[in-house]
């Protein structure tokens, strides 16, 4: 499989929405007509982030007095696979984006219960496996990077490296 690397870009204009991809080995588009649910709402935040084989696409988006987080996970080919959304600050692995980690086919999430997978399944998202565990070590402000032997968690005070025994 060929490993997605490049960039996301994406423009609104009113309610008409644009996203394609640039991939960084190529000049290229590699997509230009991916299917992104619509974003309506005024945009806050957005990130993409990309695993080996997949782009997950977060957005913050402002409806009125919600604020309300979205994932849509896109494969090499520009499809969109899953999509997903939930409440900011809710608790859910959505709740909170930033400091989430792509690793293939799945997501680690920092959340306020710890480490969370989260996997594609039938177009929408969910909860895989939870690691309690981690929960003393690991919240929703945290941000994770992989580390040759597991993970690297960085809060607001310090950096550790977090390793299954």
């Amino acid at each position: 499989m060929a490993r997605v690397q490049g960039t996301v870009f994406f423009y609104r204009a009113g309610a008409y929405q644009q996203f394609f991809t640039i991939p960084l080995d190529s000049s290229g588009l590699l997509r230009d007509q991916i299917q992104v649910p619509p974003i309506r709402g005024m945009l806050v935040d957005a990130v993409a982030k990309f695993s080996s084989s997949h782009c997950w696409f977060f957005a913050t988006v402002q409806q009125g007095p919600k604020s309300v987080n979205r994932c849509s996970v896109i494969d090499i080919k520009g499809n969109v696979v899953a999509y997903a959304e939930a409440t900011t600050g809710d608790g859910t692995w959505l709740g909170s984006f930033r400091g989430h980690l792509p690793a293939g086919n799945f997501l680690m999430a920092a959340t306020d219960n710890g480490l969370e997978q989260v996997g594609i399944d039938s177009g929408t998202l969910s909860v895989t496996k939870t690691f309690p565990d981690t929960e003393p070590f690991i919240d929703s402000n945290c941000q994770l990077f992989l580390s040759p032997r597991g993970l690297f968690v960085v809060d607001s005070n310090e950096v550790f490296e977090l390793t299954m025994k």
